[in-house]
């Protein structure tokens, strides 16, 4: 496969996938595959290094999953108040 080694690709989720699935988000790197770390998971999605520090990995990557990415809301919230303003 050719695939490129510098582009993180979409995290997806697959169907039957819950908590307890062995669906991972995975990267190619030069050295093979690895999965992303939870702080990799955490900069994919917007929010600062070690935003979920202290907790076990497997909550890590479940409540950045599960979060708004930060981005996003403010993009909505932005055009929200052109609307209301």
């Amino acid at each position: 496969m050719n695939v490129p080694t510098d582009v993180l690709t979409t995290l997806t989720s697959y169907e039957g996938a819950g908590i307890h699935s062995d669906s991972k988000p995975h990267i190619v790197t030069k050295d093979g595959i690895r999965r992303l770390t939870a702080r990799e998971h955490e900069r994919a999605q917007g929010f600062p290094d070690d935003w979920t520090d202290g907790l076990q990995d497997r909550t890590r990557r479940m409540l950045v999953g599960n979060a708004v990415v930060p981005a996003i809301a403010e993009w909505i919230g932005t055009r929200l108040m052109r609307q209301v303003c």
